[in-house]
């Protein structure tokens, strides 16, 4: 007759069963305790599951319990953050439209060095005209057989070139439509002033001296 055997009989190797190291955490984290069963020792794993679901439990609960923002909160944190553009985005494209102008009148007065240095090294004399009309300026370069005859350059770095819409020159000293800065083979430059303004009222002021300086001020 074939019988139950007891843990006894199933030999030392069944009697002598130690937990392994995931039966060891389980039981520490649930707070399982071994205890003997059929005269063998018997780890508490599915015991230890309770407590960490009551655990679980309970933290959620807790974190249901936390209240979130009211309606009036969000509210004014939206008319907050309104106001703050409504401030900023003026501000914000006043000083993109200075640095438009600040570009271009940095481009022109590097042109005028550009024309400064063109006329000592080729002995040539090159000429920066300023159209008022067009809002437009363009280069002359004289040739040696013809001194007094000039004929516009039409090259990608002093070609003719025009301000754009948003910007204009003008000069209160010059009534005429048009202004030349000479430029001469010793690097002397014609005394001559004007200006660059945009529609947000900067304003670009480039001067040239005989003695052959080239002055940016903004205002």
């Amino acid at each position: 007759m074939i019988g139950i055997r007891n843990a006894a009989d199933r030999g030392p190797q069944t009697q002598n069963r130690g937990f392994t190291p995931l039966e060891k955490a389980t039981d520490e984290a649930g707070g399982g305790i071994p205890y003997k069963a059929n005269n063998g020792l018997k780890p508490t794993s599915a015991y230890a599951a309770r407590p960490v679901r009551k655990l679980f439990s309970n933290r959620v609960k807790e974190f249901c319990s936390l209240t979130g923002f009211t309606l009036i909160e969000l509210l004014c944190v939206i008319v907050i953050i309104c106001v703050f553009f409504s401030i900023s985005i003026p501000m914000l494209s006043k000083t993109a439209g200075n640095f438009y102008l600040r570009n271009k009148a940095a481009q022109i007065k590097a042109m005028c060095e550009l024309l400064k240095r063109a006329s000592i090294s080729e002995q040539k004399i090159h000429k920066l005209v300023i159209d008022f009309s067009q809002n437009s300026y363009s280069v002359l370069k004289n040739s040696h057989e013809t001194p007094d005859q000039f004929s516009m350059v039409k090259d990608s770095l002093l070609g003719a070139r025009t301000l754009p819409m948003s910007m204009s020159f003008f000069s209160p000293s010059n009534t005429f439509d048009k202004q030349e800065i000479i430029f001469q083979q010793t690097g002397a430059i014609s005394s001559a002033e004007f200006f660059i303004t945009d529609k947000k009222d900067n304003t670009a002021k480039i001067t040239t001296t005989l003695s052959g300086e080239i002055l940016l001020e903004y205002i």
